[in-house]
């Protein structure tokens, strides 16, 4: 047996593999018209920081969206900026030294045919029932189209006071989300009964 050469043929796969995956995803991206949030599946966090090298120095950089630029024809990234006076910027994803990857695997895939929007805000209505009392994620659908989830924000749906856009919950967790808020009704009200007793 000849490792050498079936170590070679599977490496080949790898890149095939890798090729293949970043193709589709960019024709995904392409098909898009908003921007794609990205997020850290490790840490539950907006954005991913991707190390890339420039010239001899190894830069942190952290990114939170992607999309397709149908003037250019290019895959861009949304960089945020990393101190007070520093600005957020479009840039290609081509730039980031083979790091598309790292990008691509990030994305947030959900549309908005996916969710049930819901009425009210960050204090009132079914979003802020959902959020205070549904074990169920709560999205938020900016004005330009994209999604995120609440949960990555450290402060929850506070972080969305004057945002413009709406909140929504997954189409397949609607019904959960729903019985979860009728329980807790439910539950208040069995205890002001007991009080009153």
């Amino acid at each position: 047996m000849n490792r050498e050469r079936i170590l070679s043929t599977l490496e080949k796969d790898i890149h095939k593999s890798v090729a293949t995956y970043i193709n589709t995803v960019e024709k995904w991206i392409s098909e898009t018209e908003t921007p794609r949030c990205l997020y850290d599946d490790l840490t539950s966090k907006v954005g991913v920081r991707i190390q890339i090298v420039d010239e001899n120095t190894v830069k942190s950089l952290t990114f939170d969206m992607v999309k397709f630029d149908r003037k250019t024809g290019r895959i861009l990234v949304h960089q945020l900026g990393e101190g007070q006076n520093s600005i957020s910027s479009w840039i290609p994803v081509a730039t980031l030294d083979g790091k598309a990857i790292d990008i691509y695997k990030c994305i947030l895939w959900l549309d908005k045919e996916d969710l049930i929007v819901l009425d009210g805000d960050t204090h009132s209505g079914t979003a802020n029932l959902v959020w205070s009392f549904s074990s169920k994620s709560l999205y938020f659908i900016h004005e330009e189209g994209h999604i995120v989830d609440i949960d990555w924000y450290d402060d929850g749906i506070d972080h969305f006071i004057g945002c413009n856009g709406e909140f929504a919950v997954h189409k397949y967790d609607w019904s959960i989300a729903m019985r979860e808020i009728d329980e807790h009704e439910e539950d208040m009200e069995e205890d002001d009964y007991l009080c009153e007793v």
